[in-house]
């Protein structure tokens, strides 16, 4: 499905290399488990949905369930959570994603951040879902502050990809 292509997306027009989809998801998790500030956890985004959500946007043959659902589980492991809670919440994240990717392709670069937000959020309800009914935990409205965040990131993220997606274009 080509067609129109947003701004953001016009200058990756090369199919990603499968290396290059791995690494980043690789990268993904490893800044996911880097240790912040304790005032500044509360805004970190999920870099590993967040990245789910690109390469579904832009190569959705190369990620799909199974490949977020895995990618959940190790996040879980990583994270010591409830094992599952991060693999349904990214089978959620496919899900919306996949719903919103038709709308995603004609959309401006705003119309897309909403979109990110929308999919993140969902994602992170389902997490925060499994937190509460399994872990006893309290959600407050303050816990989808990070699908906001990366949402904004959204609006970065082709650029900071651009480099490694020409390198790797490059080297084929």
């Amino acid at each position: 499905m080509r067609g129109y292509q947003s701004d953001s997306m016009r200058d990756l027009e090369a199919p990603p290399s499968r290396v290059l989809i791995w690494s980043t998801l690789l990268l993904a998790m490893l800044l996911n488990l880097l240790p912040y500030p304790d005032g500044w956890f509360v805004y970190k985004p999920d870099f590993m949905a967040l990245l789910i959500v690109f390469w579904l946007f832009r190569a959705r043959e190369a990620i799909g369930y199974t490949a977020a659902f895995a990618l959940g589980l190790l996040t879980d492991v990583a994270y010591t959570s409830t094992l599952g809670q991060h693999s349904f919440a990214y089978a959620v994240l496919v899900l919306i994603a996949d719903f919103l990717r038709n709308s995603y392709v004609i959309a401006g670069r705003l119309q897309q951040c909403v979109f990110v937000i929308i999919a993140l959020g969902a994602a992170l309800a389902a997490s925060l879902s499994v937190s509460v009914v399994f872990d006893n935990a309290v959600a407050s409205s303050g816990d989808l502050l990070p699908a906001l965040f990366g949402g904004l990131l959204w609006l970065l993220l082709p650029m900071l990809l651009r480099p490694a997606y020409h390198w790797t274009a490059a080297r084929r």
